[in-house]
């Protein structure tokens, strides 16, 4: 439960500065003018696509929150407008359109990050059970390079623990959330209130640590994960 509550922060801290990156972008560039995008991006998708796109900003339509914006622009949508009423996912998908307009690296790195971050972060958020399987060699993705990079320099760990953990569906979306966590959320307050968040993760994880002293698996695994938060969220 504790790592479910902090993944949604997280990935809610992910999603906010998603958007302010690509509004960043946005505003640097000579001739966008916030409307174009939204039509280029619209008419990049094909029929199957945009039906889908239509239907999402159409159950947002019946919704408290969401229903003034889509009104005053249902004719002409801006950007700014069209990043808060989409899902996560469609966000995502508009991140990759932005990095390929504005031909970001880094956004395209970070771009299948995010879609790490996305599965972990609805695993979080339907109440699924994220550690319940911790076994090697069940992942079905590759690892991103900058992530494995990233876990390269982390001393404590050796590049046998890197390669195996990381086989592990589970761990790599975890690990991933936290390594864009890391390169995305620009604000230090942030960085540091999730830091703690972490710490106490870590904390309740050792609770019980004699539980497990004869489980190899969750032992290391656990072991694994604490060293990355240790390093990359280091308290103070």
């Amino acid at each position: 439960m504790t790592l479910r509550y902090t993944v949604i922060q997280m990935a809610l801290d992910i999603e906010h500065f998603a958007k302010l990156y690509i509004m960043r972008k946005i505003n640097d560039a000579a001739n966008e003018d916030g409307y174009s995008i939204v039509e280029d991006f619209k008419n990049s998708l094909d029929d199957k696509q945009r039906e889908v796109f239509d239907g999402e900003v159409g159950e947002n339509r019946g919704t408290t929150y969401n229903i003034g914006m889509i009104n005053k622009y249902s004719n002409e949508m801006p950007v700014w407008v069209m990043i808060e009423i989409v899902p996560f996912g469609r966000l995502i998908s508009f991140f990759k359109f932005c990095s390929d307009r504005f031909n970001d690296n880094k956004m395209k790195r970070l771009y299948y990050c995010l879609l790490a971050c996305k599965e972990i972060r609805n695993a979080a958020a339907h109440s699924n059970c994220i550690l319940n399987d911790l076994h090697l060699s069940s992942s079905v993705h590759n690892v991103s390079y900058d992530v494995m990079n990233a876990l390269a320099k982390i001393p404590t760990l050796s590049a046998t623990s890197r390669r195996k953990k990381m086989t592990n569906d589970r761990i790599r979306e975890i690990i991933t959330l936290m390594y864009t966590h890391k390169e995305l959320v620009s604000s230090e307050g942030i960085h540091n209130k999730t830091s703690v968040k972490l710490h106490e993760f870590i904390s309740r994880m050792n609770k019980n640590k004699d539980y497990y002293k004869d489980n190899s698996l969750i032992f290391t695994s656990f072991d694994f994960i604490e060293k990355v938060i240790d390093f990359w969220f280091s308290e103070g």
